[in-house]
């Protein structure tokens, strides 16, 4: 008979399962820390998002074809504001959550500020 390492519950030889790191564990914790694996591999994306919506504003003042870029940082910015709110639903609110919000809307606005910027660059070319 072993027991769980997390839990300290004893298992039969047939429910014994091992963590990554070969530790004996039980079912229902193993299933607790793959759900707060993935819980932060959501949370990491989320805050990558965030993040890179200004990365994507700051590239659609130099390069926006068609205006894609601005499109990707106004929809990104909708992504991360919902996943936020999924978060908040959750009860499971990031410390950085602010912060992601403000990053997310300078991105969206400088993407919809390089329309306006390559639409001036594009009048005065043609002058």
């Amino acid at each position: 008979m072993a027991a769980c390492s997390v839990c300290k519950t004893v298992l039969a030889p047939g429910e014994v399962l091992y963590d990554p790191h070969a530790a004996v564990i039980c079912q229902s914790c193993l299933d607790k820390a793959e759900v707060k694996t993935l819980q932060t591999r959501a949370a990491s994306s989320g805050r990558k998002a965030a993040y890179g919506n200004l990365f994507i504003g700051v590239f659609s003042l130099f390069f926006n074809p068609f205006w894609l870029l601005t499109i990707g940082a106004i929809g990104n910015a909708i992504y991360v504001f919902k996943q936020l709110e999924l978060d908040a639903r959750a009860g499971e609110v990031p410390a950085d959550a602010g912060t992601r919000k403000t990053v997310a809307v300078v991105g969206a606005v400088l993407g919809v500020l390089s329309v306006l910027f390559h639409l001036i660059v594009a009048v005065d070319r043609s002058r």
